[in-house]
C-alpha cells in the first residue's frame, strides 16, 4: 500500500518529513506531493514538487 502525503512543504516540510520517516519505518511506501507556493527546502525527495 502507498500512503500519499499532500502538504505545504514550504512551511511544514519538517513535520511532513518526520511523518514520512515514521511511515517508511513501518514499511509503507510514501508518495510526497508539495502543495506549497514557495520552494520546499527539504532534504528528502519530493515526488511531485509544487
Amino acid at each position: 500500500m502507498t500512503v500519499v502525503l499532500v502538504g505545504t512543504l514550504d512551511t511544514k516540510g519538517e513535520e511532513y518529513g518526520w511523518l514520512r520517516d515514521r511511515l517508511i519505518e513501518l514499511g509503507q511506501d510514501v508518495l510526497m506531493i508539495d502543495a506549497g507556493v514557495a520552494a520546499p527546502g527539504v532534504s528528502y525527495p519530493v515526488d511531485h514538487p509544487n
